[in-house]
């Protein structure tokens, strides 16, 4: 996900924009638990004001795990709150 060129550079604001979307504090506590890491470390690197260092990439790793996790459960509830409101609105028609 990141090569030694990414060190000491912000993170790209496309994964910034697509971690803060789909992550909340807790994620972003638990990623730095498993990055050994502290916590505000973890925000400052998803809202640009640090840089990525060797020290701190494993905890964005895990963040970004966790954010794809995330998605998935998003996508299906969706498709299953879709399910159910296209067999709400068949039984109104």
């Amino acid at each position: 996900m990141f090569t030694q060129k990414s060190y000491k550079k912000v993170l790209p604001e496309a994964l910034c924009d697509m971690l803060n979307r789909n992550t909340d504090s807790r994620d972003c506590s638990r990623a730095a638990e498993l990055g050994d890491i502290s916590p505000s470390l973890v925000t400052k690197l998803i809202y640009r004001r640090t840089t990525l260092t060797e020290n701190n990439y494993k905890a964005i790793v895990e963040l970004a795990k966790i954010a794809k996790l995330n998605c998935e459960t998003t996508i299906r509830k969706a498709q299953e709150d879709l399910k159910s409101l296209e067999l709400l609105l068949n039984v109104q028609n």
